[in-house]
């Protein structure tokens, strides 16, 4: 175990310092491999001590360490597997609305590399299905200029979606306020166009034959990054009843590990408090 210990410390160690070279402290909750180093290597002490003497470390102390350390692992391993369910999703054809989630946006105004691989996903989205609207789903953190769902519209009408084809959603400063005033907008701009439907037929001459979808149910999909797209669609399904298809976003390489590991606590934080 002390082997096994130090391995996982000098790993996670590594880990975080690679993200500080890539990165430097741009990089969102860091710290959770340094807790993670700090974790490991008190389990390595802990075993290391208890089998050069018993005295030095109480057979309790060992036992309970070890059991958190692999509970939390196996704990990670199965959101692991989730996360990996909803990785490869299959093509979407013409969905009337797309969801697509913000991220962060750098102090200058700048797009995040996470954020723009999100957004070039949506350009490259857009051309192969004309028929969708794009709702862009992101308020203004503490340290962001402007909003991200204004961030996002201005970086796709630069690449040619046009305008009228974007929704801003400038409310929500979580996955869960993305979705919750998301599909509330959707709503809004369906009971709209019910309503001039509605208009247009008492308008219409007598005689004329006016073909009325509202009571369809409306297609949806949710845009984002690859490993975030299981916790996004099944806490919109609980949210709201309905079915979403969804559009996975490539994440970076070296940044995958830590952005997983972020997820799978996410995963667990959204269950304990009843939205997934």
């Amino acid at each position: 175990m002390t082997f096994y210990f130090g391995a996982l410390t000098a790993l996670c160690a590594a880990y975080w310092i690679l993200l500080l070279v890539y990165s430097g402290f741009l990089v969102q909750q860091h710290w959770i491999w340094l807790f993670f180093t700090a974790f490991f290597l008190l389990n390595a002490a802990a075993a290391w001590g208890y089998r050069r003497s018993l005295r030095m470390t109480p057979l309790w102390l060992v036992t309970a360490l070890h059991t958190t350390a692999f509970a939390g692992m196996a704990v990670m391993i199965a959101s692991g597997i989730l996360i990996a369910t909803g990785m490869s999703q299959e093509e979407v054809r013409n969905p009337e609305f797309c969801i697509v989630l913000g991220a962060s946006v750098k102090e200058d105004g700048s797009l995040s590399p996470s954020l723009k691989r999100r957004l070039d996903e949506t350009i490259r989205f857009s051309d192969r299905n004309p028929g969708t609207r794009f709702v862009l789903s992101g308020g203004k953190g503490p340290k962001e200029p402007v909003t991200e769902a204004e961030a996002m519209g201005a970086y796709l009408v630069y690449n040619g979606v046009p305008e009228d084809r974007l929704l801003l959603e400038i409310q929500s400063k979580n996955t869960y306020e993305n979705l919750l005033y998301s599909d509330a907008l959707i709503g809004r701009i369906r009971a709209g166009e019910k309503s001039a439907r509605s208009r247009a037929a008492k308008k219409a001459p007598e005689g004329t034959s006016i073909i009325q979808a509202e009571g369809l149910p409306v297609r949806v999909a949710i845009l984002s990054a690859d490993y975030h797209l299981f916790r996004a669609m099944h806490m919109a399904e609980k949210m709201t009843g309905g079915e979403y298809c969804g559009i996975a976003a490539p994440s970076d390489p070296v940044m995958f590990a830590h952005f997983v590991t972020r997820e799978c606590i996410a995963i667990v934080k959204d269950k304990f408090f009843g939205r997934l």
